[in-house]
């Protein structure tokens, strides 16, 4: 039996519109160029959704979670940085009946290899700065050499405390 060649692109589309909602409701913001994106705590929790846990359990399964979402995340800003999205009017890309651009392979693998960062604000005007999340690809042994996203977690919380 042969696998399907074509893709259900329509969960990462709805995904894609309730990112849009996000940044029109001031949740997130979205910086494709500069491989970077705000966004509030409550929104990014919103979007990774961890059960309670007691301490030290689970810990793989929500980093798991929180690692595809900050994948999803850097999705979501290749697609907002592909040329053909960009020169769109944002109505345009709000058109169910509009097609999908066709972003080259070369062209997301470039954006997709360089670092990218996820800053988390608080919610509260002026958005204070919590943390940032790093996302990076690097080669690792345990997967034969191949690169494997990683990410860094950079604490503002803490640099406070010890100023």
């Amino acid at each position: 039996m042969s696998k399907n060649k074509h893709q259900d692109l329509q969960p990462w589309l709805d995904y894609f519109k309730m990112l849009q909602q996000y940044e029109a409701k001031g949740f997130l913001q979205m910086n494709p160029k500069e491989h970077e994106a705000y966004i509030t705590r409550a929104a990014l929790l919103t979007l990774n959704p961890t059960p309670a846990l007691p301490e030290g359990e689970g810990d793989s399964a929500n980093g798991k979670a929180l690692h595809d979402t900050v994948t999803r995340l850097r999705a979501y800003a290749a697609y907002r940085w592909a040329p053909t999205v960009g020169q769109q009017h944002p109505v345009d890309i709000n058109d169910p009946d509009a097609e999908i651009p066709v972003i080259p392979i070369e062209e997301l693998t470039a954006y997709f290899s360089q670092p990218f960062a996820i800053h988390i604000v608080k919610e509260d005007y002026p958005h204070d700065l919590l943390l940032t999340l790093l996302l990076q690809q690097k080669r690792s042994w345990r997967t034969a050499w191949r690169t494997v996203d990683t990410i860094e977690v950079i604490d503002y919380t803490e640099i406070e405390k010890q100023t």
